[in-house]
């Protein structure tokens, strides 16, 4: 197994779901890897967000993993570079996406070994991140840090704990838009 796709979800969103599941079988069956990746999902509502996370880490079986939030998308060809990237050997595969604030692009993010912070700055990109548990890294690395239980702010403080760890040494960088990320105000 290459990779393991990790997504949490809650009953409820079902319908964000399928959409993404379709377009990640939609990529693997494409590319003939169905058998190089996994997808796990944690349905569970009663546990901590970063509880789930570390259940998920747990099981995956792939040499390489990434979460991917459910009601968020895919770039059409999220899995082939993906694999590209995989090819390489890498710690992790830098990541780059669309944000979008209620339904409206909000700006341009990058996450690489190459920022040693979280910052928003203005244009062109806007939010530089460290890799987070989006990007694709190592199951041997992402496995030795685990997510604090809690159900906001777990994927800032495993960012954080996963660049003190000094782990990541390498990436395959690539600034194709790889992941649409959905952010929806609550008000």
């Amino acid at each position: 197994m290459k990779l393991s796709i990790l997504i949490c979800t809650i009953p409820g969103r079902e319908h964000f779901l399928e959409k993404l599941q379709a377009e990640l079988f939609s990529q693997a069956a494409e590319l003939n890897i169905l058998d190089e990746v996994e997808f796990l999902i944690h349905p569970e509502e009663d546990i901590s967000i970063g509880q789930k996370r570390n259940e998920l880490l747990n099981q995956a079986k792939g040499k390489y993993l990434a979460f991917h939030d459910d009601d968020d998308m895919p770039s059409n060809f999220y899995l082939r570079i993906l694999f590209e990237g995989i090819a390489k050997g890498p710690d992790c595969i830098s990541l780059h996406g669309m944000y979008y604030v209620n339904g409206e692009i909000d700006g341009l993010f990058e996450h690489s070994i190459k920022y040693k912070a979280w910052a928003t700055k203005d244009a062109p990109i806007k939010y530089e991140r460290m890799p987070n548990h989006l990007n694709c890294i190592k199951s041997s690395i992402a496995k030795q840090i685990p997510f604090h239980e809690k159900n906001f702010g777990e994927d800032h403080d495993w960012s954080i704990d996963l660049q003190r760890s000094g782990l990541i040494k390498t990436e395959y960088y690539t600034d194709e838009i790889l992941y649409h990320y959905y952010y929806r105000s609550k008000k």
